[in-house]
Parts: C-alpha cells; structure tokens; sequence
C-alpha cells in the first residue's frame, strides 16, 4: 500500500500546486472526493465540447508530452488523451485527470477498441487497472 498525502481543503491544494505538483493527477495524494469535484468543475466546468479541449489542453500541459506505452514524443493533439474508463459510460469521470493516458492515437484506439486480450499487452494495462479499481471505490462505481 502506498502512503499518501490527504488534502481536504483548497489552501493545502494550492500549496501543493505552488510547489510544482499537480495534485489532481498524482496518485501520492489523497484529495477529499468532494474537494476533487469541486476542484475539477472550478478547471473545467460542465460538460461540453469546449471544457473538453481545456481538458485536453490541460493534460498536456501537467503531464510529459510522452506515450506511456511507446515513449514516443507527443504534440498536442486531443485524440492523444485516452480515458481509461471512457467518457460515455461513465461521464462521471470525464474530467478526473487520473482517468486518461496520454498515448499515440494508436494505442488509443486499442485501449477503446481492442479486446481485453490484446489490452493486456500494453505496458498501461496493469496501471490502469489499479486506476479503475481506485476511481471505481471512488465514484462508488460497479
């Protein structure tokens, strides 16, 4: 089990923030679930194509602009953002910026598309099934 950092309340997000951290996608800290919502509607707002690329944008500039499964380098491009559990069926989690790889559009189709077979030879697989497992507590999601 890993030790994390708890923030419950905005004054310690922002101090976190101030030092170069983005607590929102580090998984060292443990942000109140209230909090985190709060927090996301404040960044990107309702559910909306627009607040989609803020989303995006967002992603590449708090992540490396690396593949996670290639390391290849990355240019913006939102087609590079792969939500770990997708958008439609659990809209939820559009905006938790836990919920996504940056990847080559490629390995964003097999992530979306592929069998769970050929998901588990992606080098993300078994990060991601942590994520989901984490989210889904979360978000109370079955």
């Amino acid at each position: 089990m890993i030790n994390t950092i708890p923030i419950n309340d905005v004054n310690t997000y922002i101090r976190y923030k101030s030092q170069g951290f983005e607590p929102l996608v580090s998984l060292i800290f443990k942000i109140n679930f209230e909090l985190r919502l709060k927090l996301q509607n404040e960044l990107f707002g309702e559910m909306s194509p627009e607040n989609d690329i803020k989303y995006y944008k967002y992603m590449f500039h708090v992540k490396p602009n690396i593949c996670e499964e290639t390391d290849q380098p990355l240019v913006y491009d939102s087609k590079c953002v792969s939500h770990i559990l997708t958008r439609g069926a659990h809209p939820a989690l559009r905006y938790d910026l836990r919920n996504n790889n940056l990847v080559i559009p490629k390995i964003h189709n097999i992530w979306d598309h592929d069998k769970e077979s050929e998901k588990k030879k992606l080098k993300i697989y078994y990060k991601n099934q942590l994520i989901i497992e984490l989210l889904k507590k979360e978000y109370y999601l079955n």
